[in-house]
């Protein structure tokens, strides 16, 4: 019996001290939050580097919704210590919540210290940070095609933080041991810049807002350690439109910090505090690549036309601008889907097509300002007519009035065609006509001869009836 009673004392017992045990964990883990929200957070020692990513995202448009590849881009990014003036502050919540877990103070930003953050691009590439040095983040590199958001009447359709889209991420590092033993305990600022060159997004196809923020600030939080040693318990990453002085405010009714986000990515570019609002029409300003497509089909008609016959086609694509060698889609008459790209003249020719009636082509995932120059041979000894119209009407629906075409001869369809329609892809449907005819000739050779028959049969009608007349007459 007391023995027993021994036994259920010491597992309470047990169970108390292991209960208060994780209650100090917990504490302790709490503890390593600078400001309610923040992630994430971690503790780095003196003598430690720890890592974090920062992801960026680029908005994919098809007109279609096909999976189509990412733009060939490389986004450059450097890091520098932040020059923060006197009386910056951060207020939030105490890390302290001892006597009172509501308790908010105030803590002065201080510029950063050198090597102390720098990064690194998905590639290696960096570590930017050192003098002259910066990261890379490349995209187009998958050999993959991604899903699209739609297009919508206008360009602005609603999109939300899950929309399709292509991502690479910057990896931080934050080196604890660069701190210097008479840097003071608190937050230090730093400057994170894209510094792209709009002159590579543009020959990519990539479109940027003009509100397009490219800075992000980094603020590393610091506190002493058992040694007096400055350790990093947390990092907090902010917009750049706010400035290297701003300070912040922990806002206790939203329970999060103001202007608080994750990276370049979407829900870090959109409406207020990263907030999504559809019903307003917020617009986003993620770098957007806006893709479209074109069909080309075949019809042969008419009583003397051969439907099984494959007539020759060439399909030259132009694009001005786009000049990265940026992918593309295409399958001929329901094959396999294959790989393509533009030059970097920002050109590609489709010149052994043949197509039979029902046949033709279809391109998948032409950046913007793409144009096409659509050509077909008559290599046969009849005279077709060629024609073609578009669903595109907002364009010219007839691309191409009945033509007579030559045997042997070539057919300009359309001209620079603008591959641009947002309700839904290009499809030029090219018609060749081969109708029957009289036979040559038969109607001529024949038409005198009758006249000449008919003449004669009007004489001898006139000739009679005279002639019963002549006949009454004599009677009486």
């Amino acid at each position: 019996m007391k023995t027993s009673m021994m036994k259920k004392t010491a597992a309470f017992a047990a169970s108390v001290l292991m209960t208060a045990a994780l209650a100090a964990q917990a504490s302790a883990a709490t503890t390593k939050t600078p400001t309610s929200g923040t992630a994430p957070a971690q503790t780095i020692t003196a003598a430690e580097t720890a890592d974090f990513t920062i992801p960026k995202d680029i908005l994919l448009f098809n007109v279609d919704s096909e999976n189509i590849y990412e733009p060939n881009v490389a986004y450059t990014y450097t890091v520098a210590a932040a020059e923060v003036a006197a009386g910056t502050t951060v207020t939030g919540k105490t890390l302290d919540t001892t006597d009172d877990e509501d308790k908010v103070v105030s803590v002065a930003v201080r510029s950063g210290v050198a090597g102390v953050v720098t990064i690194k691009g998905a590639d290696g590439s960096g570590p930017a940070g050192e003098a002259g040095a910066s990261a890379k983040l490349t995209f187009g590199d998958t050999n993959a095609t991604f899903a699209s958001n739609a297009e919508s009447d206008d360009g602005t359709a609603a999109i939300t933080k899950d929309a399709n889209k292509a991502t690479r991420a910057l990896t931080v590092y934050i080196d604890a041991s660069k701190f210097a033993a008479t840097d003071t305990a608190g937050i230090y600022r730093y400057i994170i810049s894209d510094t792209t060159d709009a002159a590579d997004l543009t020959k990519a196809g990539v479109e940027r807002s003009s509100d397009y923020d490219a800075v992000r600030y980094l603020d590393v939080y610091t506190q002493y350690d058992a040694d007096g040693k400055l350790q990093v318990y947390g990092y907090v990453l902010f917009k750049g439109n706010a400035g290297a002085d701003t300070s912040f405010e922990y806002d206790a009714a939203a329970e999060k910090e103001t202007a608080k986000v994750s990276g370049y990515d979407l829900p870090s570019e959109n409406g207020t505090d990263g907030e999504y609002n559809a019903e307003n029409g917020t617009k986003i300003n993620s770098d957007e690549y806006h893709t479209f497509n074109l069909e080309i089909t075949k019809t042969i008609t008419g009583a003397l036309a051969n439907k099984n016959h494959q007539f020759p086609f060439a399909v030259a694509l132009s694009n001005d601008t786009v000049t990265s060698k940026d992918e593309f889609t295409y399958s001929v008459s329901g094959g396999t889907a294959a790989p393509a790209a533009l030059s970097e003249s920002g050109a590609y020719t489709f010149a052994d097509l043949k197509f039979k009636d029902g046949e033709g082509i279809k391109i998948i995932g032409l950046p913007a300002g793409t144009t096409a120059n659509i050509a077909e041979t008559n290599d046969t000894v009849d005279y077709y007519t060629a024609s073609a119209v578009c669903n595109n009407t907002a364009d010219n629906t007839e691309l191409l009035a009945a033509t007579l075409v030559n045997p042997s001869a070539d057919q300009t369809i359309k001209d620079s065609y603008a591959v641009n329609l947002k309700t839904a892809g290009d499809k030029i449907d090219v018609t060749n006509t081969l109708d029957a005819v009289s036979p040559t000739g038969l109607i001529f050779r024949i038409a005198p001869f009758v006249i000449m028959l008919a003449a004669a049969g009007i004489l001898i009608a006139v000739f009679m009836k005279n002639r019963k007349h002549d006949a009454a007459d004599s009677v009486l």
